[in-house]
């Protein structure tokens, strides 16, 4: 399952970029709509796997915010302070759209 800490750490992009990719591309079928508490109960690996498979289908303005993205979901973006590691918070990324 994906933790809430890991959800929380996305920025507004980042999660529609999740949730677009999660509804539209892949969606899970029976009509549900994919929203921040069922994508919490998906597997970690199988999310990381399904939006790899889409890197493809982003708009090259978009990259970054989705590398960026796929390496939170990894848990991959940290940075050190005081002797402590931390998740990078989304407030702490320049965007440029």
């Amino acid at each position: 399952m994906i933790p809430l800490k890991t959800l929380q750490s996305l920025s507004e992009i980042e999660m529609d970029m999740v949730l677009y990719v999660t509804n539209k591309l892949h969606p899970p079928g029976f009509d549900i709509e994919v929203n921040k508490s069922i994508l919490s109960m998906y597997k970690r690996d199988a999310l990381i796997q399904i939006c790899t498979h889409y890197r493809d289908k982003i708009k090259p303005e978009f990259e970054a915010n989705y590398d960026t993205m796929l390496a939170k979901l990894n848990d991959h973006i940290e940075v050190t302070t005081h002797d402590t590691t931390e998740t990078r918070k989304s407030d702490e990324h320049d965007y440029i759209i």
